[in-house]
């Protein structure tokens, strides 16, 4: 089947995606899409696609990703198709695939080692139980709405579907490419008493109740160019947009809706209120995409009365203020596990205890230290699950590390403040040896330094003197110095341990995906032991 050209836009898009050496067109929609809308790093997107596509017997899956959002974790299997028939053909093999299975993702991380760290916050328990799968479709011809009805009714039970057809990936790249063209003009008729102006300096801003049957008819909503760049990605069907679409059908609750949601905020070009309502020039939805989206496909159900709190502010969409506006209303509004723990009865005493010692540990991503050694909490929970708690699959997931029961783990109430310390140095030590890892690894270093930090605490404990400063640090933090010169052997065979690997791989010309492997139970564990052997043997060449 011979394809049309890609637009313009779409090309121009994709340009730098195949300039780092991705030939085929279909890859390179993955990539882009999946970098785009779950704002995963362009090294890491490349852990997502497959290498054998064939999860299950004549199921192929072009990538696998998985996202995290508060208590919910979400496979995501992305499926591409060249048209509408091929995709809804494979949405339906995959869904009978994923039923046939009583835990797929279990099943999935345990035949096919690419995907074993990847669904591991889908198969433990400990971490989760709250699993919503997603089957993403990407289609280079526009999906017909009797297939798009088949794949929602083939997946029914067992998934969520979102497509993304040829209309929507070319006006998303055209969005990207030209971010305020063909703004929307829109007139909201509300009455002119319940507008509220807002004295905002060096500008026009309102608060007014919006009846959800106008918001349903906004221009801009197919094929997104209403919303902010921002926000036009992540605005697939999962669980918080179910409950959504639930509130907007449910009658009864109709009149309190406003009460109880956030509503929408939005920047134009400029406004002008009339006695017939609102005129809107240039709208840009900058913080309630979600809600727009679901309100339109809920439009021949909405419940009667149904209205949304609307804020608007007139700012060019490229100015300064228009981006703030974006980004703030975006990053204020959630309450991260981490920001509910700053008030934690455990981490006010190791601020306490830490502070006493010399130490500035801070509890929230706001906090501004003052002078003084710097621990932040998030870093320190990742050690500390890596060290003491001994999961070092899991430390490598900051999103769950504050969420119980593995906070609980990692902070328990008699947690000892010179552990942190130690742990720290730890890292610290692993920093100074970072140029003696292969230059692959140290491109991804975060991974790579925790992965360092683990093969060095498991190597410590085989190590009696060792294993006595671990588990009690109290004496040794008292000279860092000397504690790190003692902790420096073990890094040391770590990363010689790292070097052989590496060269092991090449000389069998075997692909090193250590951007997997560091994120997996068993082969972090055959690296400790690695470790552990290496140590030992250098010790021994050093006393013969």
């Amino acid at each position: 089947m011979t394809r049309e050209p890609l637009a313009p836009a779409l090309r121009a898009i994709l340009a730098p995606i195949d300039a780092e050496g991705v030939e085929t067109v279909r890859e390179q929609l993955v990539l882009w899409l999946i970098r785009s809308r779950y704002e995963i790093g362009d090294a890491d997107s490349y852990a997502s696609i497959l290498s054998d596509r064939e999860l299950f017997p004549g199921t192929e899956v072009d990538a696998v990703l998985v996202t995290t959002r508060r208590d919910i974790i979400t496979p995501v299997y992305v499926l591409f198709a060249e048209d509408d028939s091929e995709l809804s053909r494979r949405v339906a093999v995959l869904a009978d695939a994923l039923r046939a299975e009583t835990a797929p993702e279990a099943r999935l991380a345990k035949a096919n080692s690419q995907l074993r760290s990847l669904f591991e916050p889908a198969t433990d328990r400990r971490i989760t139980a709250d699993v919503s799968r997603l089957i993403l479709g990407i289609c280079r011809s526009n999906v017909r709405a009797a297939e798009k009805k088949k794949m929602l009714a083939s997946a029914s039970g067992i998934a969520d579907v979102d497509i993304i057809d040829e209309n929507f990936i070319v006006a998303l790249a055209e969005a990207d490419t030209k971010p305020t063209a063909s703004m929307p003009e829109v007139l909201i008729a509300v009455d002119r008493d319940a507008i509220l102006g807002l004295g905002v300096p060096g500008t026009e801003a309102l608060i007014a109740p919006v009846p959800a049957s106008q918001v349903a008819e906004w221009p801009g909503i197919a094929d997104r160019t209403l919303f902010d760049l921002n926000v036009r990605f992540g605005l697939g069907l999962n669980r918080v947009r179910r409950s959504l679409d639930e509130a907007l059908q449910d009658t009864e609750a109709a009149e309190h809706f406003i009460a109880y949601h956030n509503g929408i905020t939005a920047v134009c070009s400029d406004f002008d209120v009339t006695d017939s309502g609102i005129r809107i020039a240039g709208l840009s939805v900058v913080n309630g995409a979600q809600t727009v989206v679901a309100i339109n496909a809920n439009r021949e159900k909405l419940a009667p009365g149904l209205r949304v709190l609307f804020k608007l502010v007139k700012a060019d969409p490229d100015s300064e203020l228009a981006k703030n506006i974006a980004i703030r209303s975006n990053t204020q509004n959630p309450v991260t596990s981490r920001n509910l723990r700053a008030l934690d009865e455990v981490q006010a005493r190791l601020q306490a205890d830490l502070g006493k010692l010399g130490y500035v540990y801070t509890r929230r991503p706001s906090d501004q230290p003052a002078a003084g050694q710097v621990i932040r909490n998030d870093d320190v929970a990742q050690l500390l699950c890596s060290i003491y708690v001994r999961k070092p699959a899991i430390a490598v997931k900051r999103q769950v590390l504050f969420e119980n029961p593995t906070y609980s783990e990692i902070f328990p109430s008699d947690i000892d403040a010179t552990r942190v310390i130690f742990a720290t140095l730890i890292r610290e030590e692993v920093e100074n040896h970072k140029s003696e890892v292969p230059e692959e690894y140290q491109k991804a270093w975060a991974l790579t330094a925790l992965t360092l930090v683990n093969m060095t605490s498991e190597a410590m404990r085989d190590d009696p003197r060792a294993a006595r400063a671990l588990s009690e640090p109290g004496d040794a933090i008292k000279d860092p110095l000397q504690a790190q010169a003692d902790i420096a052997p073990f890094v040391q065979a770590a990363c010689s341990v790292l070097h052989k690997r590496a060269a092991t791989l090449a000389e069998k010309q075997l692909p090193d995906e250590f951007k997997v492997a560091f994120k997996q139970t068993r082969t972090l564990g055959e690296l400790a032991l690695e470790t552990s052997k290496e140590y030992r043997n250098a010790q021994r060449s050093a006393s013969s």
